[in-house]
């Protein structure tokens, strides 16, 4: 009984416990990827289970593993990484937690069939509202509610169904539940298809009439999309400067990240590089690879830092995911310092730093992008903004190697060419007028290098003044030099557009390449996922500096954020240190030591007890436990009256009987049970057979003397049944 009450309720709470963690573990884990919140999830429900169903000695034993593993691991992890290690695997906690409460809620559902049946009627629906909102659910998550909803189906119509003999519905399940598995498994099995059958024809005219009324309304309050032919509200791609904006907060994009990001994450989606004094415009102008240089670029500038600090102090590895909504364009939008995608699905076009999809229908399905993060307003970044930096070969090499796992990088003339063409495309000959440049000295006086003139000029545009109702440029304003001192003298209000403009022509006139970029701006910080709104839409300018690269500034009023992490707290990616060869590749790159002084201390850290205290702990917690309940059980003897004495003794009789191998059938009475193994045992070990037969059914009042002598009969039946169970080994 106690392998089917087992069985049966690990049937209903596993599939339960399988769906809640695939919708929670991307909430909990950064990294997506992961699969341990399956094993955390099968030992959090299995955990519970046995310790509700084993016998004492199984608790006891699973109790003191478990303490064996809790012990051994502060045992063996230094006293100083126990903090980081909870830290970082606090998502696990969290995993094994929310198992545990799937198991306690399962409880409940085991005991109901109703609530099962709400349940999986509720998971069904769900399940396609879910569909029908584009959300993707994982493919376990889809197979197991399927799972649960077929075993509450099958367990309704064992209940409903009349049956002869043995009726007991739990032992049906249990007994088709193979057939049921197989066909579950067989349904894991099945590949899932990169798109869904999404009922086309039904889209394609919902599409059609959404299409139609923002079109209207486009032409009604003449609002243009991103391409020429979108009908997006809100947002526009091209380079006009001046006018006032229309709020519009339609949800565009779905962002999913697998860590902590950036208080505001900036997502590029055009990049221009020439103003004629009213409108931005692009050339698509480059070499290919542009962006990934410019990542490699900042890399070598850390890289070539002397200090101890490692690569992720200054610049984090991060993952994002993005999906569009209420977007249609075929441009990419991406964060800065991208890093090679390890396979070509995206099958994206590159003119110049502009990415974008060779067909408009791919941006309707999710992509992952990979990017540093930049520790912008951190110290020690900013001290290695304030030095002098230039790329050499070997650098390059070693940013090669963290940026490329496989595939062909960008060569150091690669870097070469592509240094020189920007040099000409983003730093035009960029005018003042007389007053303006007596202002901008007397700003910049002091300024010892091009990062402090730029944190100059940001904070003479952040204190003008936000608004989106600026009006029109004045007509008179025709070139580079009218708009600033136009907007700088007399203006001193705009949005976003106006102050990023302003940015990048003041970089210019100062010998700073600079370029305009437009894209979205979007809230994200610790959450993982996030939604983003057109009324995100936002400029901002992009100056380079000189071997380090491409870095982000926001001048617009009221929207600059500290971007900054903390240093030397490790578990990022190495610098090779300068005493090892930079031949690459190298295989033992980042390697530390392993001579034989090395190994001898390594070897001399070790103790024995190390081993011994978290395993005598367990064993000791099992002993204390099997021996707490032998006590209590002998309390609760000693307060029986003596028929329960005795129905006590018969039963663990009955019990040691089972255990030996001669356990009684359910639908055996106890003379017929006494007759099938009469022959196997002696006369002994069955005495308490027709004792056991009165006190269940006559009500027999047992005497002190009888009860005595039952004590006596349990102690010598074990030996008795050992030696039977030899006997009838050796004769087979």
């Amino acid at each position: 009984m106690m392998i089917l009450g087992f069985a049966y309720e690990i049937l209903f709470i596993l599939p339960l416990a399988f769906s809640v963690m695939s919708f929670a573990h991307p909430y909990l884990d950064a990294d997506a990827a992961s699969k341990t919140w399956l094993l955390v999830t099968l030992i959090s429900v299995l955990y519970p289970a046995l310790m509700k169903h084993l016998k004492i000695r199984g608790r006891a034993l699973l109790a003191g593993v478990g303490l064996s593993c809790v012990l051994g691991l502060f045992v063996f992890l230094p006293a100083e990484e126990r903090s980081e290690f909870i830290t970082e695997h606090l998502p696990i906690l969290w995993e094994a937690l929310i198992g545990l409460g799937c198991f306690t809620a399962g409880q409940f559902v085991v005991r109901s069939l109703r609530l099962r049946q709400v349940l999986s009627v509720g998971s069904l629906a769900a399940l396609v509202v879910l569909l029908v909102m584009r959300f993707r659910p994982e493919h376990i998550a889809v197979c197991m509610i399927l799972l649960f909803a077929l075993l509450t189906l099958s367990d309704t119509l064992q209940r409903l169904s009349r049956k002869e003999g043995d009726t007991d519905p739990k032992k049906h399940l249990v007994f088709i539940s193979p057939f049921l598995l197989v066909a579950f498994v067989l349904l894991m099995l099945l590949p899932t298809p990169d798109k869904a059958y999404g009922w086309p024809v039904t889209k394609r005219i919902v599409q059609l009439v959404k299409s139609g009324c923002i079109q209207l309304a486009e032409t009604v309050f003449n609002r243009n999309g991103w391409d020429s032919d979108s009908p997006l509200i809100g947002f526009s791609g091209r380079g006009n400067v001046g006018g006032n904006l229309s709020a519009s907060d339609l949800k565009v994009m779905e962002l999913s990240a697998n860590m902590e990001s950036d208080p505001y994450i900036y997502l590029a989606g055009r990049y221009f590089d020439s103003f004629d004094g009213r409108n931005w415009e692009g050339t698509e102008e480059g070499l290919s690879g542009e962006r990934i240089m410019d990542t490699m670029e900042s890399l070598c500038a850390v890289l070539d830092m002397e200090d101890e600090l490692e690569v992720s102090d200054r610049m984090r590895l991060c993952y994002l995911t993005l999906q569009y909504k209420d977007l249609h364009t075929s441009c990419c939008f991406t964060p800065a310092k991208l890093v090679p995608a390890k396979s070509d699905k995206l099958k994206l076009k590159e003119e110049g730093a502009n990415l974008s999809f060779s067909e408009r229908k791919s941006s309707r399905q999710s992509f992952r992008i990979a990017y540093f993060r930049v520790n912008r307003d951190n110290e020690e970044f900013g001290k290695m903004l304030s030095m002098p930096h230039s790329v050499s070969p070997e650098s390059w090499k070693e940013a090669e190697r963290l940026c490329f796992a496989s595939g062909e990088a960008p060569t150091y003339e690669d870097y070469l060419s592509y240094h020189a063409a920007m040099y000409e495309r983003d730093l035009p000959e960029t005018l003042l007028s007389p007053a303006l440049r007596e202002y901008m000295d007397e700003i910049l006086e002091g300024a010892e290098n091009d990062n402090e003139k730029l944190k100059r000029i940001e904070a003479l545009l952040r204190s003008f003044r936000y608004t989106d109702q600026p009006g029109t440029l004045p007509e008179e304003i025709q070139d580079t030099a009218a708009f600033l001192d136009w907007f700088i003298f007399e203006k001193q209000e705009g949005y976003c557009t106006y102050f990023a403009t302003a940015f990048v022509l003041l970089a210019r006139a100062e010998g700073i390449p600079a370029r305009f970029v437009q894209g979205f701006r979007t809230p994200m910080g610790r959450q993982i996922r996030a939604e983003v709104r057109s009324s995100s839409a936002h400029a901002w300018p992009e100056a380079y500096l000189e071997g380090i690269g491409w870095l982000n500034y926001e001048p617009t009023p009221g929207m600059g954020v500290s971007v900054s992490w903390e240093t030397g707290v490790g578990g990022g990616l190495k610098k090779i240190p300068p005493s090892v060869s930079r031949n690459y590749p190298n295989e033992h790159a980042g390697e530390g030591e392993t001579g034989p002084e090395a190994e001898e201390e390594e070897e001399s850290s070790f103790r024995w007890y190390f081993l011994l205290l978290p395993l005598g702990s367990g064993v000791g917690f099992a002993l204390l436990l099997y021996a707490a309940d032998r006590l209590i059980r002998a309390l609760r003897y000693k307060r029986l009256d003596e028929c329960g004495k005795a129905l006590f003794l018969c039963r663990s009789n009955m019990e040691l009987l089972g255990r030996y191998g001669w356990k009684k059938a359910a639908s055996e009475t106890l003379s017929e049970y006494e007759g099938s193994i009469r022959k196997e045992l002696p006369k002994e070990a069955l005495a308490f057979l027709p004792l056991y037969e009165k006190l269940i059914y006559a009500e027999y009042k047992i005497t002190v003397p009888e009860r005595e002598a039952l004590e006596a009969a349990r102690k010598e039946l074990r030996p008795l049944l050992l030696a039977a169970r030899a006997e009838k080994r050796s004769a087979r």
